[in-house]
C-alpha cells in the first residue's frame, strides 16, 4: 500500500521554507510536489519556475485539458504596466521543462465534459438562483486585462478566491460538484497513474484545488476504486426546459464566470 510520507533531507534543505501552497507529498517511491496557484500573480508564476527549475521533475502536471493547450504559447502583452495573462504559471511550467526534457502533462478533465456535465446535472432550484451569482464580487473584478499592482495583494486574493468558490457553492452546489470536487478527483488519478512510473512529479494547479487533491492523494488506495470513465459521461438533461435554452448558456451566469477569471 502506498502511503503519504516526509521529503528526503536533501531535497528538504533544497526546499527549505516552503510556503503553504506548496505541497511536498511522497508517493511509494516518487516524490510529488502540488504547486497552488492563483492564475494572474507574478508570484504564482515565480514559485512555479523556481519549483520546476530546481527540481526538473520526470513529469510537470498542468491543470490544462487539450482545449486549452493554447494557453502555453499565449505570450505577454507588453507594456509599461504588468501584465499578468490568465494561465501564465503553466506556459513557464512548460518552457521551464523542455528546457531538460521533463515529460509535460496536461491532466485537467476536458472543459466541454465539465461544463456540460454542470448543465446538465443543475436542480431547478440551483438553475433560478444561477442570476444571484452575478452579486457576488470577484477577486478581479479591479483587474480585468490581468494587471497585478502590488505583489502584496496575493494573499487577498487568494483568500477571495476560496471565499468566492465557498459563496458559490452555496448558491450552486452542482458547481462545487462539477467545477471542483470532480475535476480534484480526475486530476488526483492523473497525478498517482504518473507517479507510479516516476521519481519526480511537479503538480501546477489553482489554489481552489489544493485541498482536495492533497486529500485524495493521501488515500491513494481509495483513488484506485473510482473510475475515470464515469467523471466523463454526460448525463441526460433533468429538465425539458433546460434542453430547449441549452443554447442561451444562462448557467455561464453562474459558473462561467469563475472559469473565466479564475480559470480553475
Amino acid at each position: 500500500m502506498r502511503k503519504c510520507s516526509t521529503i528526503p533531507s536533501s531535497e528538504k534543505k533544497l526546499m527549505t521554507g516552503l510556503p503553504e501552497h506548496i505541497v511536498p507529498l511522497k508517493l511509494g517511491f516518487c516524490h510529488v510536489y502540488l504547486v497552488g496557484t492563483v492564475h494572474r500573480s507574478q508570484k504564482s508564476v515565480a514559485d512555479v519556475q523556481r519549483m520546476v527549475r530546481a527540481l526538473e521533475p520526470d513529469v510537470v502536471f498542468l491543470e490544462l485539458c487539450e482545449e486549452r493547450r493554447q494557453v502555453l504559447t499565449r505570450k505577454e502583452i507588453s507594456s509599461e504596466r504588468k501584465i499578468i495573462t490568465p494561465g501564465s504559471e503553466f506556459r513557464i511550467a512548460y518552457e521551464e521543462a523542455i528546457k531538460y526534457g521533463g515529460k509535460v502533462i496536461l491532466g485537467d478533465r476536458p472543459y466541454e465534459v465539465t461544463l456540460k456535465r454542470a448543465w446538465r446535472k443543475i436542480a431547478l432550484s440551483e438553475f433560478i438562483n444561477a442570476p444571484r451569482a452575478r452579486s457576488l464580487r470577484f477577486p478581479f473584478d479591479d483587474f480585468r486585462e490581468g494587471f497585478i499592482r502590488y505583489d502584496k495583494e496575493y494573499e487577498n486574493m487568494k483568500m477571495d478566491i476560496i471565499n468566492s468558490c465557498q459563496v458559490l457553492s452555496k448558491i450552486i452546489p452542482t458547481y462545487a460538484e462539477t467545477y471542483i470536487h470532480e475535476r480534484d478527483i480526475f486530476m488526483a488519478k492523473g497525478i498517482l497513474n504518473e507517479a507510479k512510473k516516476s521519481s519526480r512529479v511537479v503538480a501546477v494547479v489553482g489554489k481552489a484545488h489544493l485541498d482536495g487533491l492533497k486529500k485524495h492523494l493521501q488515500h491513494p488506495q481509495q483513488l484506485d476504486d473510482l473510475l475515470v470513465d464515469d467523471l466523463l459521461t454526460v448525463p441526460p438533461p433533468k429538465y425539458i426546459i433546460l434542453k430547449i435554452i441549452t443554447s442561451i448558456n444562462v448557467l455561464m451566469a453562474g459558473v462561467g464566470i469563475i472559469w473565466e477569471y479564475f480559470e480553475l
